[in-house]
């Protein structure tokens, strides 16, 4: 995430969850995909005004 290797670590991980696939289709209802990447990310996040109160 913080050195912009998000997208070939998403690649990867389709590659791996394809061959999973082709070697044990029985064991998946549908072909596998990796979790959406968030669109933002936190180490700590900030607290709102709202979990102050």
């Amino acid at each position: 995430m913080h050195f912009g290797t998000a997208d070939a670590v998403d690649e990867a991980r389709q590659i791996t969850l394809n061959e999973a696939y082709v070697a044990n289709p029985a064991r998946f209802s549908r072909r596998p995909s990796p979790p959406e990447m968030p669109t933002v990310f936190f180490i700590n996040e900030p607290v709102s005004e709202s979990q102050i109160n």
